[in-house]
């Protein structure tokens, strides 16, 4: 599965090129993009807390099911603090959230059950692209060597392809966009 650098890139690029124009690109916008890009692998937390890691990882916080639980429990509290909350708050954060499930599908699973439940709680099947995109984030079960296991070369590796992959992503959108802008892509200009 993907690192938390190749989850924040993509987030923050999907977020940069398709938000609304009227939304400023503060410090604090791109700190909760980023976190909310990141907010499915926050399951780690309550396994670093009893010493094994991964004992919650890829459970039902990577599903679109969640996604959508947790969207609604954001928008509600939003819409109590503020009362001419948006639905786009529920959206961009249902669309951030989805995107960490989006591109897990598409990463390397080197841990039974290999995928994850996506469409929970519909179906309870495992799923994982193949031959996957992202290479797997090796990381050790063993709390003590849990953080110093992140930094393998393997993982450096599977970094620079993730970050190649989040270039040719804003690459894309880029063109894709300034031709929106002048008139569409078969226009002759």
């Amino acid at each position: 599965m993907p690192s938390p650098i190749g989850h924040s890139l993509i987030g923050l690029i999907v977020f940069y090129y398709l938000r609304p124009r009227t939304w400023p690109l503060t410090a604090w916008i791109l700190i909760v993009v980023a976190l909310v890009s990141l907010l499915p692998d926050f399951d780690f937390i309550p396994g670093l807390i009893i010493g094994e890691p991964n004992w919650l990882h890829r459970g039902v916080s990577h599903s679109f099911g969640f996604a959508v639980l947790l969207s609604l429990v954001i928008f509600i509290l939003e819409r109590q603090l503020r009362s001419n909350a948006s639905l786009r708050i529920f959206l961009w954060f249902f669309i951030l959230y989805s995107l960490h499930v989006i591109v897990d599908y598409f990463g390397a699973d080197t841990r039974y059950p290999y995928g994850q439940p996506m469409f929970w709680p519909i179906l309870d099947d495992f799923l994982m692209f193949r031959p996957p995109l992202f290479w797997d984030i090796q990381r050790s079960s063993e709390l003590a060597e849990f953080f110093p296991s992140l930094f393998r070369r393997h993982n450096l590796i599977a970094m620079s392809i993730e970050i190649g992959f989040a270039g040719i992503l804003a690459g894309s959108l880029f063109v894709v966009r300034h031709a929106l802008r002048k008139g569409g892509f078969l226009r002759g200009k």
